[in-house]
């Protein structure tokens, strides 16, 4: 099947974290976990890497996006959210308020989103 839209890759780094201290080795479990579930359902994030982040608390999502707008590269990023919540029993929450979560793309610039992994 042939693609008759245009589409671009969006390189994004996101780092999600917790204000507790949270067993390492389960982030560790969780991060190969997370990085199977978006190999298995999202075909447009190109080669995902997940790594437990310990100084965070939380890990560290290496994305490559293929989208066809950026809309559409947050929409799939949104995607991603859910599936690191359901599959590490999660919940993100974001806002202001919340602990620094960093999320940047070499395709946007501007202020980074920020959020929180708290146990769901």
């Amino acid at each position: 099947m042939s693609e008759t839209t245009n589409t671009t890759e969006h390189d994004i780094l996101v780092t999600l974290s917790n204000q507790r201290k949270i067993n390492p080795p389960w982030l560790e479990k969780q991060a190969i976990r997370i990085e199977e579930a978006l190999d298995k359902s999202c075909p447009d994030i190109l080669g995902p890497s997940v790594t437990a982040n310990f100084n965070e608390n939380g890990w560290e999502l290496d994305l490559t996006i293929r989208a066809t707008s950026m809309a559409d590269a947050y929409d799939k990023l949104g995607q991603v959210f859910r599936i690191v919540e359901e599959t590490a029993g999660v919940d993100y929450v974001g806002g202001q308020d919340e602990v620094r979560s960093g999320f940047q793309s070499a395709t946007t610039q501007g202020p980074h989103e920020t959020g929180e992994l708290q146990p769901a």
